[in-house]
């Protein structure tokens, strides 16, 4: 009688990480709300672009850094839509099941596919510089550099992120097992 309870118990345990097909899909559906929104700010630059050409204000458009600025935020939305994308593979392929439908031999089986939570987390942390890395130069286009501290404090923040790629480049240092214990 407790082994067949048991049984029941530990099976609707184990069936309860199909509610991560929900966390699955709306991340992936957040991705695509991501790549929308990226695509709508080019399209809609580009069509500022066209008529600021028209009434010859093209070159003010350009001066101030809006054309840059935009493209740089289509870009930082590109970039969590990758997270969020990488999220929700990585949370269905290592909980539910492997994705049967694309093969070793596609250039996105290595970026999408996820083994385990580490290695969801390493892909994840590294696509999240990178859009740390966008929102710098997106505000460092567009800031006004007053004062020579600006201009240190610039390059301060260069030197950091540079630095934590580099570190996230290093192999992660081997443990040593005491066979003796």
């Amino acid at each position: 009688m407790l082994s067949k309870i048991e049984r029941i118990f530990e099976a609707i345990i184990w069936n309860s990480r199909f509610f991560l097909i929900l966390a699955s899909f709306s991340t992936i559906l957040g991705a695509i709300t991501f790549i929308l929104i990226g695509s709508y700010e080019i399209l809609h630059t580009i069509t500022l672009l066209f008529s600021h050409a028209i009434d010859g204000t093209l070159h003010a458009m350009i001066a101030e850094g809006h054309l840059t600025g935009a493209f740089i935020g289509a870009i930082d939305n590109y970039l969590i839509s990758l997270v969020m994308l990488i999220f929700g593979f990585g949370i269905y392929e290592i909980f539910i099941s492997n994705i049967d439908s694309y093969t070793d031999k596609h250039p996105a089986a290595k970026v999408l596919a996820v083994k385990t939570l580490e290695n969801l987390k390493d892909k994840i942390a590294k696509v999240i510089v990178m859009v740390l890395i966008v929102s710098l130069f997106k505000k460092a286009i567009e800031f006004e550099y007053k004062e020579t501290m600006d201009l240190l404090i610039l390059g301060g923040s260069i030197f950091l992120i540079s630095m934590s790629i580099w570190f996230m480049n290093q192999p992660a240092p081997q443990t040593k097992v005491n066979k003796e214990a």
